[in-house]
């Protein structure tokens, strides 16, 4: 099962929960929360851990950072970010995960995403 969910669902404790009960998750973060890279990867995403000073144990996620064209051709780096506990990129590309998340609203529909 993958959970795509709005900022609003990005506490970390929650993220930890949805993890351990089995689930992945692909969510937007908060334009606050900022994490520290640990590890780039090929795709332009990167690799960083959430729960210093909350969780016993680190949460490992993928960041990956958003970049809108807008209708007039404009592109802009957007100040927030999608957090995924898909961690392989080859697996799940990061432009596929933007994709995907765009496309939530098709897959609470029933539509089957690439998984």
């Amino acid at each position: 099962m993958l959970l795509l969910a709005d900022a609003a669902f990005d506490a970390t404790a929650f993220l930890r929960d949805v993890k351990t009960s089995g689930a992945q998750f692909l969510i937007r973060s908060s334009a606050r929360r900022v994490p520290t890279p640990f590890r780039h990867l090929g795709d332009g995403s990167y690799l960083a851990r959430l729960g210093y000073g909350v969780l016993p144990v680190l949460l490992e996620v993928r960041v990956t950072q958003v970049t809108v064209s807008l209708a007039d051709g404009t592109v802009r780096c957007e100040q927030w970010r999608l957090l995924t506990s898909l961690l392989d990129p080859i697996r799940y590309p990061a432009d596929e995960l933007v994709r995907l998340y765009h496309d939530r609203e098709a897959y609470s529909r029933g539509h089957q995403p690439f998984l």
